[in-house]
């Protein structure tokens, strides 16, 4: 294996980001972004489910949208959020947007129904056991593969009847997107610096220090 120059390893030393434009290559957008490349591998032309639309699900979709998948759809029952969405939506490449609160019929049927069948990936982002269960035992091809990347919390389980597994899905969750920080973050950074992955479209609110309080309402409202 080669070994990275200490350039290569610090691009910021040559160019610099803006202090908030710096916070997203923490640990939450490297591990979103990638985790449907790396964790997932998911095949060009794939029908893909992302459940949840924040800033965790359409890093997963920009991910998505890199691997070439053909149909990227979204999910989330929050309006905000998929106002949101749309309105960046040809920048993260979702394709199709559904809030399960629209429909009478569970949000699985309605998937199946979408997609002639099923997804061939899903993603919960969100943190969610009621949609982890869900995602786990969603209608779907043969061998589709389930991605947890929101946390819930530890108390909780979740649970699945084994034919789920002997069918061929893949139940699979992923910290800081398969990649490791000190050889990889540099290199996320020189994408954006490329322009090859964006930073600046998460941003929905820009808030001064004295009205911190309402940024933290803002946050917590979706």
């Amino acid at each position: 294996m080669t070994k990275l120059t200490d350039d290569e390893l610090r691009p910021t030393g040559k160019r610099c980001c803006s202090p908030w434009k710096s916070v997203p290559f923490g640990m939450w957008y490297f591990n979103w972004i990638r985790s449907s490349l790396n964790t997932a591998g998911i095949e060009p032309g794939s029908t893909v489910a992302i459940w949840g639309l924040g800033a965790v699900g359409l890093a997963v979709a920009m991910g998505c949208q890199q691997a070439v998948a053909s149909r990227i759809i979204g999910v989330d029952i929050n309006p905000v959020k998929l106002s949101f969405a749309t309105l960046t939506a040809k920048k993260f490449r979702v394709t199709e947007f559904v809030n399960p609160k629209d429909h009478e019929k569970p949000i699985q049927t309605v998937l199946v129904d979408m997609t002639d069948g099923g997804v061939d990936y899903s993603f919960e982002c969100i943190g969610n056991v009621a949609c982890m269960s869900c995602i786990g035992v969603l209608p779907s091809r043969l061998e589709s593969f389930c991605c947890y990347i929101g946390v819930a919390a530890s108390s909780l389980e979740i649970s699945t009847r084994p034919f789920q597994l002997v069918t061929g899905r893949v139940w699979k969750g992923t910290a800081f997107g398969g990649w490791k920080s000190r050889d990889s973050v540099p290199r996320l950074v020189e994408d954006y610096l490329n322009k090859k992955v964006k930073v600046d479209e998460f941003v929905s609110h820009d808030v001064p220090y004295e009205e911190i309080n309402n940024a933290f309402h803002l946050m917590h409202s979706g």
